[in-house]
């Protein structure tokens, strides 16, 4: 990498983290491309050159945000005794993302609209940042949901893919109430998620001990 590519990234990481930071003192809507500026110490027209707007920085935010997690994700790959236990161990950490800073929950509706709804209008390093995008949670399910449909946990005729995508769903709704609203115990959020996982789970007999 070159000085000046140093120092564009130095820049556009200095530009993210003043965004983050705006963004969890105030909330998305409340703050403007104007705000982000004077916080990072940038011009208007220096934003621009990297961003398009808070579209892009609200992406960008959630992907630095989960890679710093992404150690405690890919460590339940290795640590965990048998798939169901992975799926449960990704939920896990999925809950403890948020509860350490319930701000990002309301900052993912976002950026789920951002990179499903006008993923049109993200800046083309925001977009090439996102093919990148690690801890990749729906590769990690999509990859245990297998090797459980291999070794009989999982139902044979699940669409690995599709059950995956349909977990990850489920927990963010799930979520909502434990990290927003906490209209229940924390406990039961674990029940909810062996609920989830009895519905693709063979024998959950097997793992009721484990719940």
């Amino acid at each position: 990498m070159t000085r000046k590519e140093r120092e564009m990234l130095r820049r556009k990481n200095d530009i993210i983290e003043a965004a983050h930071d705006l963004f969890l003192e105030k909330g998305y809507e409340e703050v403007s491309m104007a705000e982000i500026a004077e916080r990072a110490e940038f011009t208007r027209r220096t934003l621009y050159s990297y961003f398009n707007g808070k579209r892009d920085l609200v992406v960008e935010v959630i992907i630095q945000a989960f890679a710093k997690e992404s150690e405690k994700f890919e460590s339940v790959m290795v640590s965990a005794v048998d798939n169901y236990q992975k799926l449960k161990g990704l939920a896990t950490c999925y809950y403890e993302f948020f509860k350490e800073t319930p701000a990002y929950y309301l900052l993912m509706q976002q950026f789920d609209l951002a990179v499903h709804n006008e993923r049109d209008k993200l800046h083309e390093t925001v977009i090439k940042d996102l093919q990148g995008f690690k801890p990749g949670l729906d590769g990690m399910a999509e990859q245990i949901i297998k090797s459980g449909i291999a070794d009989g946990t999982f139902y044979s005729d699940l669409n690995p893919g599709l059950a995956a995508t349909y977990l990850w769903k489920s927990l963010y709704g799930i979520v909502h109430q434990y990290i927003l609203h906490e209209l229940y115990p924390e406990d039961h959020y674990f029940i909810e998620v062996a609920y989830l996982l009895r519905g693709i789970t063979v024998d959950p007999e097997c793992f009721r001990e484990r719940i």
